[in-house]
């Protein structure tokens, strides 16, 4: 809302990281010139709460928190006249996740075909996001964005750079950790072409035998505890006697405290919605709670659904975009997804779009702007 899209927006700097010092403006780049826009909180985010405290817990599951927004969104376009709108649904992390199963829901449940989806960031499938200490190809798929950070920090980055790391990472990279262990010169020649993509130091990544992700947060030589949300940002060591990082995310935790007080006093102040509730931005509790039904969130896929979602609808179309530099959700993660979909119709009906930045990439001057122009030519057929 105040990040991206809304009339409104959260004014951090020219540098777009002075979270202290934020305040609010207007959104000269708002969605509202191409789309209308409701933003829905989900069930204890926000000001959304059951009437019943207890009831909440219903609904902290994959299953029903889509069946509930589905809902929503159904009676929202009822009420309001706006059945035959084109619905397209934007959801950002695991708010991507929920946009693929809340268009499944709303298709089967609803009868509301959606026209398309923008995944921001999004978690598709958990196997493939979260196996980069253990297994080659999860860590394949991550050394792309550590080497984007390091050439943002280089001031070197160029698409042709950032194409050289991919090809070297699921080339010679994810071929040599899925065999044994490299020894000699093999392994000297082998590691220090890790540590020159990454940064990192090569007594580091010799001893994680090229397995870098975790070692990558807390040991960027003198660049302090970088975020696994931004790996392009850093912030000074709280701890630098530790081996290990156990200080709050700098982008997350930062952004988090400072949108939620602006969010609270923008909602309050100009909208004139008055309540003693607390907004909870992001509630990272109910994460802890989280049904996933079965699986876990190492297990966690949208893949299925999203297939479903192409072949029984032919306009059906989706949007996913990602920061280069986004550790928690890497980028190569949803193009290997999309270069696995089998041809269902064109080419272009699933698009993945890259930005400089990491998971809120849209503060990343320029990059905001360069989403909001895809997004727009994205949403132009609902506008003929």
């Amino acid at each position: 809302h105040l990040g991206l899209a809304g009339p409104r927006i959260a004014n951090f700097g020219p540098d777009g990281r002075e979270r202290a010092n934020g305040s609010i403006v207007h959104n000269h780049e708002t969605w509202l010139t191409f789309t209308d826009l409701v933003l829905i909180d989900p069930t204890d985010t926000g000001w959304s709460r059951t009437v019943k405290p207890d009831d909440a817990k219903n609904f902290y599951n994959v299953k029903s928190d889509a069946q509930v927004l589905a809902k929503v969104i159904a009676l929202y376009t009822a009420k309001n006249g706006r059945s035959s709108s084109p619905k397209y649904l934007l959801g950002e992390s695991y708010g991507g996740f929920r946009a693929v199963k809340v268009a499944r829901a709303l298709q089967n449940d609803q009868g509301i075909v959606p026209a398309g989806i923008i995944a921001l960031s999004p978690l598709l499938e958990g196997s493939l996001q979260f196996g980069a200490t253990r297994f080659a190809l999860g860590a394949a798929l991550q050394l792309p964005s550590l080497a984007a950070a390091e050439l943002e920090r280089r001031n070197q980055f160029t698409p042709e750079a950032l194409a050289n790391a991919e090809h070297f990472a699921m080339t010679d990279y994810l071929t040599t950790l899925a065999g044994p262990p490299p020894a000699g010169q093999a392994a000297d020649t082998f590691y220090r072409r890790i540590a020159d993509l990454t940064g990192l130091p090569l007594d580091v990544v010799t001893r994680t035998r090229g397995f870098v992700h975790d070692a990558y947060i807390k040991h960027l030589r003198d660049k302090g505890v970088v975020s696994s949300y931004d790996v392009g940002f850093s912030v000074p060591d709280p701890f630098p006697e530790s081996a290990s990082a156990h200080n709050d995310d700098p982008v997350l935790d930062g952004f988090t405290r400072a949108l939620g007080g602006l969010t609270a006093g923008y909602i309050r102040n100009e909208l004139g919605f008055k309540t003693e509730m607390t907004y909870e931005l992001l509630a990272s509790d109910i994460s802890r709670k989280w049904d996933w039904q079965g699986e876990s969130m190492g297990r966690a896929s949208a893949t299925t659904d999203i297939r479903e979602l192409l072949a029984l609808n032919s306009g059906f179309r989706m949007m996913i975009a990602h920061g280069t530099s986004d550790l928690v959700t890497p980028y190569a993660v949803s193009r290997y997804v999309v270069n696995h979909l089998p041809p269902l119709g064109g080419a272009d009906r699933v698009q993945l779009k890259l930005y400089r930045g990491g998971h809120m990439f849209y503060f990343t001057p320029g990059s905001r702007l360069a989403f909001t122009n895809d997004a727009k030519v994205f949403y132009s057929p609902a506008a003929e």
